[in-house]
């Protein structure tokens, strides 16, 4: 007696498997030219990936470096005004710094800490700034022990000696704490 087969469910079974190959190839293929073009235009230039991606797919942005740099700025005095609408922001070109200005540093209720996180995190690696300085109005009462500055030291910034305050900010008006990023 002779068996017989069922070939349909061996070609559809066949397909099936020539499909998922098929799949995996261009997929394959994909990753493999994602990386090409990270290797080849983002390491010679050291721009970082996000910007790389606005520059490639919006023809309206910027592509002078300066210009770049200022959208970069613009980004982090938002980010400032993100954290509390009473801040604001302020880049020290010839320092290549970054400062906050603040009047109201005793009431922490409308200061959004993870917004604060996202406007260090981006003066870190996208900015690069040297330093980043808090300046807090002298008219208001400076308690050192309580608030944002309390909040601020406890995560590094250490008061700075007005002597060494950079010319760009008024030591007559501002009391200044200063994180160091790079040295």
């Amino acid at each position: 007696m002779k068996k017989s087969y069922d070939t349909s469910s061996y070609l559809s079974y066949n397909c099936v498997t020539c499909l998922r190959l098929t799949r995996w190839i261009i997929n394959s293929y994909f990753l493999c030219l994602m990386k090409i073009l990270v290797v080849v235009l983002v390491k010679p230039t050291l721009t970082p990936l996000t910007l790389l991606a606005v520059l490639i797919s919006a023809p309206d942005a910027p592509t002078d470096d300066r210009d770049v740099h200022k959208e970069l700025v613009k980004k982090a005095g938002e980010l400032v005004q993100i954290v509390d609408k009473d801040w604001r922001g302020e880049y020290l070109e010839d320092e290549n710094s970054y400062a906050v200005y603040m009047s109201n540093h005793d009431v922490l209720l409308t200061v959004s800490r993870a917004k604060f996180v996202d406007f260090f995190e981006h003066c870190d690696e996208v900015l690069k700034v040297r330093c980043i300085y808090m300046c807090f109005n002298k008219e208001k009462v400076f308690k050192e022990k309580f608030g944002i500055p309390f909040a601020l030291r406890s995560i590094g910034f250490k008061m700075l000696n007005p002597d060494d305050c950079p010319p760009s900010i008024d030591k007559n008006s501002y009391v200044v704490m200063r994180y160091r990023l790079y040295i």
